[in-house]
């Protein structure tokens, strides 16, 4: 990476870090419409996580040329125009454990975590099965406990809640959230994961926030 270069210049894809400047050339160049949606949307949803306009305009820009319908505007956005998820729709036990857990220190709030991943490996194997799925765990502390959490801040939380006796294969990498652009519709991007058409991780997330709930419940 050039010393130049600011690192929300560059832009997660496939696993990948690409320049945002290569990957707008690489989304105007390829005559190909799905490969096209593909680029710009690792685009469009890199710019709303670092507040880049300016890569918003050009993503608009290059759809037009292909005659894309513009990009949708999240409904669960604030006025100024960060993710929000709707809290008002979660039940009076769930408020209750959201309140506990913002009261929690940071090192509490990995334990809570921590002890219902393991648990949740221990009673569903089958659900957290690759390195992709830390993105339904995501989802899960983004949308019913902590909504001002970051994509960026999420690897230090994933490395630290991870049970010491996790294989490597389960293990966060350096970008847990890197598939997200490619497994998740841009459209449900810009929801909570339980008002998604297709979330992959549904099953994942339901069981996940009920270990959650139960442990945050008994620490009132």
């Amino acid at each position: 990476m050039a010393t130049t270069d600011k690192i929300s210049d560059y832009v997660s894809i496939d696993g990948v870090l690409i320049l945002k400047d290569t990957l707008l050339k690489m989304a105007r160049s390829t005559g190909n419409p799905v490969i096209a949606e593909h680029y710009l949307l690792a685009l469009a949803y890199h710019a709303a996580m670092h507040n880049r306009q300016d890569i918003i305009d050009e993503v608009e820009e290059i759809r037009k040329r292909y005659n894309f319908a513009p990009l949708p505007t999240a409904k669960t956005a604030t006025s100024s125009g960060k993710y929000a998820p709707d809290f008002s729709t979660m039940t009076p036990p769930e408020v209750r454990a959201r309140a506990i857990y913002k009261k929690l220190t940071k090192e509490n709030k990995i334990k809570v975590l921590r002890s219902a991943l393991a648990a949740l490996r221990v009673e569903n194997e089958r659900l957290f099965k690759n390195k992709s799925s830390w993105i339904g765990v995501y989802f899960v502390v983004r949308d019913r406990l902590d909504n001002k959490i970051r994509q960026k801040d999420f690897h230090d939380y994933a490395v630290k809640i991870t049970p010491d006796d996790w294989p490597e294969d389960l293990r966060a990498g350096m970008n847990p959230l890197s598939n997200m652009t490619r497994m998740v519709k841009y459209e449900d991007r810009q929801l909570a994961y339980y008002e998604m058409a297709d979330n992959p991780w549904d099953e994942l997330c339901e069981k996940y926030w009920t270990l959650v709930l139960a442990d945050l419940l008994t620490r009132e």
